[in-house]
């Protein structure tokens, strides 16, 4: 009996879901392509089931969490779990009355990690005045997951100081350095001093956490 293969997939967004298609060189018959064995709750995890010539309307996905998934023409569904319990799917094919379970797998479930701050994706803590107004704004991404997941950045306080001597101050509201804001900074901003941009908050999709990390810059 032929068997569709369950996958997740990478998650991408800005904040939409960026597909990772299964290549056909590492689906085998029968297999389960083992990249990842979780899922993330509050997501929409998209996944994949390897049809392998099944009709997607013969195909049906049960879990256990009570949610009854459809694929679609190229296999493809989603999944977005509401606790951090394990789920599992089980995979049926229907052909008329008669209903066959041809496969399952269970997932663990699991919070995205927290987002990182960063100037327009600069993570060093040196940069140069040229390089920090070529930066548009603030970004608050997951790293080091294979994903590329931003989060709604909705505002942040920057500082200059330097030395000891506060030198700018102001509250600023969205993700963007705006054109007043640089127009200020270019009066006080030099080598020698630093950068500060705290209280960055976020709009929390996927977890608790409303503010993210600092950034702090020293200008060369």
């Amino acid at each position: 009996m032929i068997k569709p293969l369950i996958m997740p997939l990478k998650i991408g967004f800005t904040f939409s879901i960026l597909l990772l298609i299964s290549s056909p060189l590492f689906a085998q018959k029968g297999a389960i392509i083992n990249n990842y064995a979780w899922l993330f709750v509050n997501v929409e995890n998209r996944m994949h089931v390897f049809l392998d010539g099944i009709p997607s309307n013969e195909i049906k996905i049960l879990s256990s969490s009570g949610d009854v998934l459809t694929v679609n023409s190229s296999g493809n569904f989603a999944l977005r779990p509401k606790s951090t319990n394990s789920i599992t799917l089980k995979t049926y094919r229907y052909r008329g009355q008669d209903s066959t379970l041809i496969y399952k797998r269970r997932f663990s479930v699991k919070a995205m990690p927290k987002a990182t701050a960063s100037l327009g994706g600069y993570l060093k803590s040196k940069i140069t005045t040229g390089e920090f107004f070529a930066k548009m704004g603030i970004v608050a991404e997951v790293l080091n997951y294979d994903y590329d997941l931003r989060v709604l950045v909705k505002g942040y306080t920057i500082m200059v100081l330097e030395e000891k001597e506060l030198l700018y101050f102001e509250d600023c509201k969205g993700a963007m350095l705006s054109e007043h804001t640089k127009k200020e900074l270019r009066k006080v901003l030099r080598p020698g001093g630093r950068v500060i941009i705290t209280n960055i908050e976020i709009k929390p999709y996927y977890h608790f956490n409303k503010y993210v990390n600092s950034i702090e810059l020293f200008i060369e």
